[in-house]
């Protein structure tokens, strides 16, 4: 309302958008297959071990992939500081996904930050102004979105009914500290 302090400026488009997210949020859709992951987990820890320079999971990066790819719901987060082994977590969790037949696609703000994710993790990537401007959209999938609290309401209310429509997941991926 004019002349009141309290009063916020926005556009009605950005006030609908931010309700559908909170309402999503509280939803979080109908529950997916859970596949049994260990094996997968397992296998992964393993090849990486025996590559050159390899490495194995530590014990939380277990737990994380263990409850990612049991949550069965639409909307999960994955949330580090830089460095903490996101980046590992995703490469494990595409590889487990692959070996169930799951596709998984890469989401970020920018054209810089999804060639990283792509790079890094192997989760083919794109931007988010690329994908919403498709009109080919995947289908019973994981969207990964990188660096996700950069994302706007209007574009992330996009995503969020998109991933609804196509009964895909959402993994949100960022660090509170950026």
């Amino acid at each position: 309302e004019p002349g009141n302090p309290d009063s916020r400026f926005t556009i009605n488009e950005v006030v609908k958008a931010e309700r559908n997210i909170i309402n999503a949020a509280k939803d979080w859709g109908r529950q997916f297959d859970k596949p049994k992951m260990e094996s997968h987990i397992l296998k992964f820890n393993a090849k990486q071990k025996a590559a050159p320079g390899g490495y194995e999971l530590s014990d939380n990066q277990k737990e994380v992939l263990n409850i990612l790819l049991k949550s069965g719901y639409r909307y999960d987060a994955l949330q580090g500081d830089a460095g903490t082994g996101k980046t590992t977590i995703l490469r494990a969790y595409k590889y487990a996904l692959d070996k169930e037949n799951i596709k998984v696609y890469g989401l970020a703000a920018a054209g810089a930050a999804a060639k990283t994710l792509q790079g890094e993790s192997g989760i083919e990537s794109r931007t988010v102004a690329s994908y919403l401007l498709s009109p080919e959209k995947p289908k019973n999938a994981v969207i990964v979105i990188d660096e996700a609290s950069l994302i706007g309401s209007i574009n992330m209310d996009k995503l969020i009914r998109n991933a609804q429509a196509n009964n895909n997941k959402i993994l949100f991926v960022g660090d509170k500290n950026q």
